[in-house]
């Protein structure tokens, strides 16, 4: 009876884990701020995110020095969203408070990924989620790559467009 026992509450909990990290993307929000298209949204949701459509990218992370496959919205769909069509420049904010900028430049000359998914599933607080930014073309050979390595923020909690 007591392996029985141990059963279903393993079973329990394995189900309470592997849902609440479901329920966690749906309801986690990002913080919104600055020159926004939409005055009256503070925040969206993962799910609003992903709504603009969803990118997938293989590419070496530099930070974890491993290949991943990410998806998630490209910063540019990302203005076209939730920008007023004048955005010039956006900053997020790491719930740490670091702080990364893209110009508009940046982002119509790099693939820039909000990244939102790792392998398939969200990314969670605790594999710096749960949202976080790749360069999908990622080359520690080319200069560009070099100058924005500092720019791969991760656990971003708030964005800000600047017009």
């Amino acid at each position: 009876m007591q392996s029985f026992t141990l059963g279903v509450f393993v079973c329990a909990l394995f189900w309470v884990v592997f849902s609440a990290g479901a329920m966690a993307a749906e309801k986690t929000m990002i913080r919104l701020g600055g020159d926004l298209g939409h005055s009256d949204l503070a925040g969206i949701t993962i799910e609003q995110i992903e709504a603009l459509g969803l990118a997938e990218v293989e590419v070496f992370n530099p930070d974890e020095r491993r290949v991943a496959t990410y998806q998630g919205v490209w910063l540019n769909d990302i203005v076209a969203g939730f920008g007023t069509g004048q955005t010039q420049n956006i900053s997020m904010t790491a719930i740490d408070f670091y702080q990364a900028s893209f110009d508009r430049e940046e982002w119509e000359q790099l693939r820039i990924l909000l990244a939102t998914r790792e392998d398939g599933a969200h990314i969670e607080v605790d594999r710096k989620g749960p949202i976080r930014v790749i360069f999908a073309d990622y080359n520690p050979e080319e200069r560009a790559y070099q100058e924005t390595i500092g720019k791969w923020i991760w656990m971003v909690n708030k964005i800000d467009f600047s017009d």
